[in-house]
């Protein structure tokens, strides 16, 4: 399955082993290019477009950890390190105020980065459990939802 949806400007196609985007110019949707990550062996769950630098990318996998682009897709590496071993990420979300922060939800919690996915550490506080989706406020104090079907929205 499919899914896509539009976010500041790109069409991105999530599921099977590539992200695909296109800028959209006017109300024709011309060409697709294949941005990947194509070296994983996994399918994208999710991904996240930093709200400061659209050329910055979060990808998401089942099986993969996380990849991260800073050029638009055009190249991808590896953004997992300090998830000891998890490589389900459902979710991801960037503080709009401050990039750098970033939240993974997982199938063994919430995880955070204070440095742009350089290293993550386990999010203090919350039940061991999946977290299939995340939300976080764009204005005021920094609010994260984390909703897992299995235990509830924190």
């Amino acid at each position: 399955m499919d899914l896509s949806l539009l976010l500041r400007g790109w069409r991105v196609t999530l599921g099977g082993l590539a992200v695909s985007a296109v800028v959209l110019g006017g109300s024709q949707t011309s060409s697709w290019t294949s941005l990947g990550p194509d070296r994983i062996i996994s399918s994208i769950l999710t991904i996240a477009v930093d709200p400061t630098a659209a050329s910055t990318l979060y990808a998401g996998t089942d099986g993969g950890g996380i990849f991260k682009s800073l050029d638009s897709g055009t190249s991808w590496i590896s953004a997992s390190q300090g998830l000891n071993g998890i490589s389900t990420v459902r979710a991801i979300v960037i503080d709009p105020r401050t990039p750098g922060l970033v939240f993974a939800g997982s199938d063994s919690g919430l995880f955070t980065s204070n440095d742009a996915g350089l290293r993550w550490r386990a999010a203090s506080g919350l039940p061991r459990a999946t977290f299939d989706a995340l939300a976080i406020t764009q204005t005021g104090a920094t609010v994260v939802y984390a909703i897992s079907q299995s235990i509830g929205t924190f």
